[in-house]
């Protein structure tokens, strides 16, 4: 059995999650086809987005 990726602060990995945020937002800006992203540090999830119309249920292949 699998076990679930653990979730922390970005911050904790020596990322400021305003620099996230400004990375999540010049995707918006630029119009890039990013549909999902997930950043993992260190094992764990730090940061996670998804568009419309997916979502962290979706399948991704």
């Amino acid at each position: 059995m699998l076990s679930p990726i653990r979730i922390d602060h970005p911050e904790n990995h020596g990322l400021p999650a305003v620099a996230l945020s400004r990375f999540f937002d010049m995707i918006e800006k630029n119009n890039l086809l990013v549909n999902s992203f997930m950043l993992l540090q260190e094992g764990r999830i730090t940061a996670r987005m998804w568009r419309a119309p997916y979502r962290p249920e979706s399948l991704f292949v």
